[in-house]
């Protein structure tokens, strides 16, 4: 993704997502955007101070093409999103939620919950609406009901929404814990 590239942003805006809200999508799920919070040297994906830029601003300019719309982002939730701002409107109140991998499964991840919680800490409310904050985590398999039931309460403890699959990148199917 060449976020901070003119050319890119058209692409996504005005092509891609055009035709998906043709379609009568109700939203966007944007998931990959952590490539924001990667260093300028990053083997996976480097992402200097105008591909960081970019990045607010394609959500900026998906909020302005489509303010009926949801937009939530996955995994990007460290400072540059929280505080980051985009032709001078803060990040954070151009989305409806957010949401995390791999926060309580396979293991957990102290800095992923602190940041969900700096998020909660904002309380955003848009359009009236409570900010939705979710949790995606991976079990291993769909017989690990104790771990499933466990990262549930957990990411409930804290007030956010959770969802167990079995694996990134595995996920087959959707899960219907029986709890």
């Amino acid at each position: 993704m060449k976020l901070g590239d003119p050319g890119y942003q058209d692409l996504i805006v005005g092509y891609v997502a055009a035709r998906l809200a043709a379609k009568g999508v109700d939203g966007f799920y944007l998931d990959n955007l952590e490539l924001v919070e990667h260093g300028p040297r990053d083997a996976n994906g480097p992402c200097d101070s105008a591909c960081r830029q970019g990045g607010l601003d394609i959500v900026r300019k998906l909020r302005e093409k489509y303010p009926n719309l949801l937009l939530v982002m996955q995994n990007a939730t460290g400072d540059i999103t929280r505080k980051g701002s985009t032709n001078g409107v803060a990040f954070p109140t151009l989305l409806d939620g957010i949401s995390h991998e791999e926060v309580y499964a396979p293991t957990y991840d102290a800095t992923a919950e602190s940041e969900l919680r700096a998020w909660r800490g904002l309380g955003l409310k848009p359009c009236g609406r409570t900010f939705w904050i979710g949790t995606e985590d991976y079990v291993g398999s769909a017989s690990n009901i104790k771990k499933a039931c466990a990262v549930y309460a957990r990411s409930r403890a804290q007030g956010f929404s959770p969802y167990a699959s079995d694996a990134s990148g595995g996920q087959q199917k959707v899960f219907y814990w029986p709890f």
